[in-house]
């Protein structure tokens, strides 16, 4: 009996992830004294905590869609930042830079589900295209050169604390459990967990199921331009006009990490947390030790690589 409960932890992605965030904090803490202190692991999850949100798109897309990947959460995340410091820097409100990056965000989403369902374009193809369009649209918008910053009120809410936590942790958390709510307890989640498993016994159900997938890629657009207002805020400026694709793989690595499946209808949110807070941990660690950018992105690299195989392996096993 606990032999079997070992061996179903050990295949257990979201377990994995924990054990190894918990065995590079140790060894980050021989390595760094400091590096697993309450505070730096307060830090830590500040960071994660943008991550963890630009997931919950991959994640929803995952899911629903089978096959699916969104490869223009980058571009939506980039173009949010830099609608809102760009009107900011021109007079405008905040007010009126939120609706529109949100508006916008969510429409090039909605068009990512049109190509992909209803023009029949692979995933990779519509989404990797759409955020060359994104792209394009940002830099006419911006004349090729980003301006102004984060509004101040958004720098304070971003960097202020509510109960001792950071407020970005915070909304992290309220966003995981009622989204774990939302794929757990509701016929919604249960709508999109059976168009990913099986489109054509959820199609003799009743369910609309072309609507459904193109209502997950409006809302990974959606989710993409929240991404991109609480990072211009803890960035301060969107000088870096590649920060959002910096995020694209390791959103999708995040997800496979935590369980969620690359053919559909399988894995949580919580799970895509877990390896969130994996590949953060990862990151720093390999910061700490002062490795060059070159060998960090192959190791980084590597480690991703390698529990993907592992990944692979045991969806060849099991079917």
């Amino acid at each position: 009996m606990n032999n079997n409960i070992i061996k179903t932890a050990l295949r257990s992605n979201i377990f994995m992830s924990i054990m190894l965030s918990i065995i590079l904090l140790a060894v980050g803490q021989i390595v760094s004294p400091g590096f697993a202190t309450p505070s730096n692991i307060m830090n830590l999850l500040m960071i994660a905590a943008f991550l963890g949100v630009i997931t919950l798109a991959q994640v929803i897309v995952m899911i629903t869609d089978s096959g699916g990947i969104d490869l223009s959460v980058g571009s939506m995340l980039q173009f949010a930042m830099i609608v809102i410091a760009k009107m900011g820097a021109d007079g405008q409100s905040f007010q009126l830079s939120l609706v529109i990056s949100i508006l916008a965000c969510t429409a090039f989403g909605f068009a990512n589900g049109l190509g992909t369902v209803l023009l029949k374009i692979p995933p990779l193809i519509m989404t990797l295209s759409m955020g060359s369009v994104v792209l394009g649209v940002m830099l006419i918008y911006i004349k090729g050169f980003p301006d102004g910053g984060s509004p101040r009120v958004l720098s304070k809410f971003i960097y202020g604390e509510t109960l001792s936590l950071p407020n970005m942790i915070l909304v992290w958390i309220i966003i995981i459990a009622a989204v774990t709510f939302v794929m757990s307890k509701t016929k919604i989640g249960r709508i999109m967990y059976g168009v990913g498993s099986n489109r054509l016994t959820a199609e003799l159900s009743g369910v609309n199921t072309q609507k459904v997938r193109i209502i997950a890629y409006g809302m990974s657009g959606f989710v993409c331009s929240f991404a991109g207002i609480f990072l211009l805020g803890y960035m301060a400026a969107p000088n870096n006009l590649e920060t959002g694709a910096h995020y694209i793989m390791p959103s999708i690595a995040a997800a496979v990490v935590g369980g969620v499946s690359l053919s559909g209808g399988e894995g949580s949110y919580g799970g895509a947390v877990t390896g969130v807070i994996f590949l953060t941990i990862l990151e720093a660690l390999l910061m700490t030790v002062q490795l060059g950018e070159p060998v960090r992105k192959i190791i980084y690299g590597v480690v991703v690589i390698a529990i993907l195989i592992n990944y692979v392996r045991k969806n060849t096993k099991s079917s």
